[in-house]
Parts: C-alpha cells; structure tokens; sequence
C-alpha cells in the first residue's frame, strides 16, 4: 500500500517511532506487572529491559525524521508485519497455559517410563523424561534439598532439579516423604487412581514449554479433575507399570490449593 507523503510530514518516519514507541510500551507493561514471565525465563528480561531502552533512545533519535519532507510515495505496506504483531500483543491477554493447551508436548515422569511410548498423556503426546537439566542429574547438589519435619520439600526453585533427581536415582528417594504443588494430569493409561502432579517447566521461552511432574496414586484420586492445583504429601514408592519399575508417589494428603503467582518453574 503506498500513499502520497506531504511537504510537512514524513509519514514513513512517524510509523517508525510509532512501531518503536508501542513496543518499549508493551514492553514495560509486562515487565511491570510481572507478566513477562509468561513469555520467557527470568534471565531474559534484562535482555527486554535493554531492548526497551535502546527502542526508546533510537525512536527520540528519529523524531527529527518526521519532519523532513519526501518526494515521491511512501509504502507502508512492509510495516503491516510490524502492527500486526503489536495489535495482537495488547488485544490478546497473556495467561498460563493449561496441560492440553501444548498439543504434542511430551510429558517428563521419570527416567525407569521413558520407553513407554505407547502411553500418551492427555495432550496426545507420549509419555517420557526427555527434559533436560543443567545440572547432571545424581549430583550432590544438596543446596537444592529443603527438608521440612522430615519431608522433602519440592518448590519453586528446587523443583526442576528434584523431580529430576528423583527419576535418575530413584533408589535414593524410596521411603523419603515428598511434599510438592501442581496440577492434575490424568493418563488414559493409569487406573482411576493415578494421576500426575505436574508444573509447566520453561528453559528459554513460552516455545518450549512443556509440562513434568510425578506419578502418584491416591485412594481418592479419580474425584480429582485435570488441571485442578493441589499440593500432595507422600511416600516415594516403586510400582510395576507395564513392565517397568517406575518411581510414585504414594499419597498420604491432599489439600486443593491455589494457583502460585508464578505457574511456571526453571531448570536453572
């Protein structure tokens, strides 16, 4: 689409600090009401930070622009790539996704059900521990452990690496107490009382989202709905499924919680 430009104003150069201006805004909007972390890991945003500031200092740089005059057309065309995106970013609300919202996206359960491709959790993907952490796991990392009255406490910031510990080393964790927040996966592959207490785990961005957590059983599990939080407390166990030895949870209690601040969990 071309239109004529007039003596006064170049238009080509307002829709340039317009497309620059709207950004920084959507930019700070998100990261002022913590938002961001919708879209990409913690370690991103100062990267967003001085994006924004430097498309704030180049737009103030270009303003003079405006007001030298053009001959000839201007297309503006080739900056419908740039509205669109932005039309879109403050039309459409960010929110958590839900455990069908990533067709595809495997399920990580434990290291012992990796070859259990035949089972699909409720996304349509298979179920498998193909989530990989920074830190190898079976490492003495014990900074990572938080033990209260005798329960090993899976949060925020050791959830990634526990979760994953207690796939690799499995032996380790039998008997232990485990206490964690999530919500319910169910498997069409489980008995009425499995279920998978899970957290969206996110190494980079939105894009690579993908859902891990721990099987459990629980007496009471079929009452419990998919998508529903819950924080669970109990024993680590062995249970033979499908041939394989698999490590769960045998659930001792569970209270309906709600959703953290932050749904979203990091590797790292």
């Amino acid at each position: 689409m071309s239109i004529a430009n007039t003596k006064r104003i170049n238009i080509e150069a307002v829709l340039r600090v317009l497309i620059l201006v709207l950004f920084a805004l959507f930019f700070y909007e998100i990261i002022a009401s913590g938002k961001v972390l919708l879209y990409v890991h913690p370690r991103i945003v100062p990267y967003i930070k001085l994006c924004m500031g430097a498309m704030i200092l180049i737009s103030i740089f270009m303003v003079g622009d405006i007001f030298k005059s053009v001959r000839g057309k201007v297309n503006t065309a080739p900056y419908i790539l740039f509205i669109i995106p932005l039309i879109m970013a403050f039309a459409l609300p960010a929110k958590p996704l839900e455990s069908n919202s990533v067709p595809g996206k495997d399920l990580a359960i434990t290291q012992e059900a990796q070859n259990l491709t035949q089972g699909n959790d409720n996304t349509g993907g298979p179920i498998s521990n193909n989530f990989n952490t920074t830190s190898p796991a079976g490492d003495n990392n014990t900074n990572n452990i938080q033990m209260q009255g005798g329960t090993i406490v899976i949060n925020d910031n050791n959830y990634a690496y526990l979760v994953e510990d207690i796939s690799y080393n499995m032996d380790s964790y039998l008997g232990q107490k485990v206490q964690l927040v999530g919500f319910v996966i169910k498997d069409k592959d489980f008995n009425g009382n499995m279920f998978v207490t899970a957290r969206f785990c996110m190494s980079c961005c939105t894009a690579d989202l993908q859902p891990l957590g721990l099987i459990c059983q629980y007496d009471k599990g079929s009452e419990l709905k998919k998508d529903t939080w819950i924080k669970i407390t109990g024993q680590m166990k062995k249970l033979n499924f499908k041939g394989q030895k698999i490590a769960v949870v045998d659930v001792e209690n569970v209270v309906k919680v709600d959703k953290p601040k932050n749904e979203y969990v990091y590797p790292y």
